[in-house]
């Protein structure tokens, strides 16, 4: 892969700008620029930015989308309302061209961690988004969808997949914005089984493991991003 990266600061939401340009001739699965392949429904990465994107990492005052819940407990017999939207104070010169939504485990241990949990459920009111089974989902469970003019905000219900699903949950998107620019990790607080005893500290697992350090490092250039793939590497075979 040829990126080139600037990332900077001990920050959270990634922004990635793709270049009209380098768009590959792939077979799509679904509508470009979502593939919706193996990798991609794994790690919420467009398939489109293969090469010559730039990318950089905001701060929670920087991101321009955010996404809300409808409750802060699931359970089998109600569902849950997602919303992304657009920050007020971003609208509207930015605005949802695309998204890519999927709830996770808020565990990063396991196999579980890259999987899609739950099915989502459009209602007549719920328009905007629709329904797909990607490699790690079941039937439903990713809520995708690109749009010819930007919308201020897109909501779903989802429900759990089954009785036996009480493990705590995130929702997360990657969403396309202004510009060719993609926002991903948009992500906002847990949401708990009816029943749970909260005795786990949840948390928000990396939808790349590039993303995993925790202090700071800058990088400009597809150069240095292979200097760190070995650093990380190197660092892996010692421990």
């Amino acid at each position: 892969m040829n990126f080139n990266i600037l990332q900077c600061g001990v920050l959270s939401t990634l922004c990635l700008i793709l270049c009209p340009s380098t768009v590959q001739s792939l077979e799509p699965i679904d509508r470009p620029p979502f593939y919706l392949n193996e990798r991609e429904c794994m790690d919420m990465f467009p398939e489109s930015l293969q090469k010559d994107a730039t990318n950089a990492k905001l701060r929670k005052s920087e991101e321009p989308f955010d996404l809300s819940l409808d409750r802060k407990e699931y359970n089998p017999d109600a569902s849950v309302t997602v919303k992304v939207f657009t920050k007020e104070s971003f609208f509207p010169e930015q605005s949802i061209f695309g998204i890519l939504l999927q709830a996770r485990v808020a565990k990063c241990e396991g196999k579980d961690n890259q999987k899609a949990i739950g099915i989502f459920q459009r209602t007549e009111q719920q328009t905007d988004l629709e329904t797909v089974k990607c490699d790690n989902s079941l039937a439903n469970g990713v809520a995708f969808n690109v749009f010819e003019k930007g919308l201020e905000e897109v909501s779903i219900s989802w429900t759990p997949p089954s009785a036996s699903e009480t493990r705590t949950l995130y929702f997360v998107a990657t969403v396309l914005g202004v510009n060719e620019t993609f926002y991903t990790n948009i992500a906002n607080g847990f949401i708990v089984h009816h029943s749970s005893n909260h005795s786990l500290e949840p948390k928000m697992c990396p939808l790349r493991s590039f993303f995993l350090e925790s202090g700071s490092i800058c990088l400009r250039g597809s150069e240095h991003l292979v200097s760190a793939l070995l650093s990380v590497l190197l660092l892996l075979f010692r421990s």
